[in-house]
């Protein structure tokens, strides 16, 4: 019924059918409800189709590549036999990838305790690596992550149960929060730029489909192996032997594999925590990886990645009137100059060995731009040996 509240405002009442109570709430708020209710259930009609009466849970194998990782390695192990996942259908299968450290020794001592199935690849690559456990993977659900993560006991029981209940979906993933280690400044902890070096996953979402285009890191997604098909990692890409330090092998393996499917689920309860090593929050490893992140764009894109200058303007005016100490505000502008700097020389390179000459003019004229005494410093040991190579774009001629 219509009345008024205190302040006089027109308000609706709103009869309970538990217990008789009633609640009164003005025409706007019953307005935002309604929106709300409207934009609940438009996502629950995009959501991946549920079906129902399917009890048998799935067997889940897990896939690690690992490298010269015995601790963090065994610590993920230790994590995965804390399972809450009933262990007859679990199998794990680690891939050595050539290590040289006591890795060996880590997979005996826990073979005792999982399924265990132990892969030798000896020439280094992430993708080949994982292309091997591929071959042999038998469960109904392969689960990807990292040799350097810590998941939570509930971490495959919840994925293993959202599989049963999105039938459709032939990718789920789960939230990838860092761990860093002590010492790191709280503005790196936060910066924007986490998501690239510290495979920062956290979407604010409920579960559910991620929206188009957007893609969890290697930590932390699984695939229904009915949706796989013969699709495996392209060894352009990722770290390896031949190639470098490259990225964007789990990115490219997954856009190919939602074309077949749709959306990836994500699964919030799946959360796992990714660590780091002192060394790779130091500015000097944050600054090489910018130029292999470069790099890898200038293999694979068509035009060179920008940042647009008004966007750096931009930035310059937020730190300025932010509330930060001086140093931090300095730390800040010196870290992305020199991660954009080695950015554009990673891409450069890259344009330049496919002899894209109209890119190579376009990042040559950024570099010119970047140049300075004060940011030639900032160059990876990479990013100088490409520009001392590239003629015209040294950084002493760039001026």
């Amino acid at each position: 019924m219509l009345g008024q509240d205190s302040n006089g405002a027109d308000t609706v009442e709103v009869i309970e059918v538990c217990d008789g109570a009633t609640v009164k709430m003005s025409y706007r708020a019953l307005a935002q409800l309604q929106a709300t209710w409207k934009w609940g259930w438009a996502l629950l009609r995009r959501a991946p189709a549920i079906q129902a009466g399917d009890a048998r849970p799935c067997r889940v194998t897990v896939v690690v590549a690992t490298r010269n990782r015995a601790n963090e390695l065994d610590q993920l192990l230790a994590s995965i036999k804390q399972q809450t996942i009933d262990p007859r259908q679990l199998s794990v299968i680690v891939v050595n990838n050539g290590s040289t450290d006591s890795t060996q020794d880590v997979l005996r001592r826990h073979s005792g305790g999982l399924n265990l199935t132990v892969v030798t690849e000896n020439i280094p690559g992430k993708s080949r690596a994982l292309n091997r456990a591929l071959e042999i993977a038998e469960g109904d659900l392969i689960v990807f992550t990292d040799d350097d993560v810590i998941p939570p006991p509930n971490w495959l029981l919840a994925l293993q149960r959202a599989s049963a209940k999105y039938l459709s979906a032939g990718v789920l993933c789960g939230p990838v929060t860092p761990e860093f280690p002590a010492g790191t400044p709280d503005w790196l902890r936060s910066h924007a730029l986490g998501v690239l070096f510290f495979a920062r996953f956290e979407p604010r979402l409920p579960e559910g489909p991620l929206p188009a285009g957007v893609f969890p890191p290697g930590a932390n997604y699984a695939v229904r192996t009915a949706a796989l098909g013969n699709l495996r990692f392209d060894l352009r890409l990722g770290p390896s032997q031949e190639n470098g330090p490259l990225y964007d092998e789990d990115t490219e393996f997954l856009s190919r594999l939602q074309a077949r499917t749709g959306r990836s689920v994500v699964v919030p309860e799946a959360q796992v925590i990714h660590r780091f090593e002192p060394s790779r929050v130091e500015l000097r490893s944050l600054f090489e990886r910018s130029f292999y992140y470069g790099l890898t764009k200038g293999l694979t894109r068509r035009s060179p990645l920008l940042v647009p200058m008004w966007l750096m303007r931009l930035r310059q005016i937020a730190l300025n009137i932010a509330r930060l100490s001086f140093r931090d505000a300095s730390e800040i502008e010196r870290f992305e100059t020199g991660c954009l700097f080695n950015f554009y020389s990673g891409q450069l390179q890259g344009f330049q060995r496919r002899n894209a000459d109209h890119c190579v003019a376009i990042l040559k004229r950024l570099l010119k731009n970047l140049d300075s005494p004060e940011n030639r410093v900032l160059l990876s040991k990479p990013a100088m040996s490409c520009l001392d190579n590239v003629p015209g774009s040294a950084p002493a001629s760039v001026a």
